[in-house]
C-alpha cells in the first residue's frame, strides 16, 4: 500500500464504524495527526487491517485526552532529558496556567505530572542501563536527573529494582 500514514489517518474515522460523522471526524483527525509525533511504528503497516488496528490502538489510548493533555504529553517525550523540565515549561509550552494543566493531566491521564515525567525518563533509561557501557551518573544526566541519588531513588520506585540490580 502506497498510502502514507497521514493519509490512512485521515481516512480510518470514517472507515472503522462505516459511518461518517463528520464532527467526529474532524475533531479525532487532528488529534490524531498530533499523535503521529507520539506514536512510532515499528514496521511498515503492510494492510488496512494493521492500519485499523494502529488506530484503534491509538484511538483507545488518547481519544478521552483532551487535546492540552496529547500536547503536553508529547512536549514531554521530547524534552525529557532537560533537567529543568517542569510544570511552568510545559504549561507554557502548551498555552495553560500551571494550575489547570496540573488539575487536566491527573484528571485525564490519573496520575500527576512530575510522575509522568520521571516515568518517561526511567523508561528512556533502561535500555541504556540494558544496551549501553554508560555508568549510572551518565544515565542519570542524560535522561535527565540533576543527580544520580534521585535516578537511583525514582528507578526504584518505579520500576522495584535499583539501576544496578536490574541488568
Amino acid at each position: 500500500i502506497d498510502l502514507s500514514i497521514n493519509r490512512y489517518v485521515l481516512l480510518l474515522p470514517a472507515a472503522v464504524d462505516s459511518k461518517p460523522i463528520i464532527g467526529e471526524f474532524l475533531r479525532s483527525s487532528t488529534i490524531y495527526l498530533d499523535l503521529l509525533f507520539d506514536y512510532k511504528v515499528s514496521e511498515s503497516l503492510t494492510s488496512w487491517s494493521q492500519v485499523k488496528e494502529a488506530y484503534i490502538k491509538l484511538d483507545s489510548l488518547y481519544a478521552p485526552m483532551s487535546r492540552m493533555v496529547v500536547r503536553a504529553r508529547r512536549y514531554i517525550q521530547e524534552h525529557f532529558a532537560e533537567v529543568d523540565l517542569n510544570l511552568s515549561r510545559i504549561a507554557d509550552a502548551v498555552e495553560i496556567s500551571k494550575n489547570h494543566l496540573s488539575w487536566e493531566f491527573s484528571k485525564e491521564t490519573g496520575q500527576s505530572l512530575s510522575s509522568y515525567i520521571a516515568q518517561v525518563r526511567i523508561e528512556h533509561a533502561i535500555p541504556l542501563l540494558e544496551q549501553t557501557a554508560l555508568m549510572t551518573y551518565e544515565i542519570a544526566e542524560t535522561v535527565g536527573f540533576k543527580n544520580v541519588e534521585t535516578f537511583a531513588r525514582v528507578f526504584k520506585k518505579i520500576t522495584g529494582k535499583t539501576p544496578r540490580n536490574f541488568c
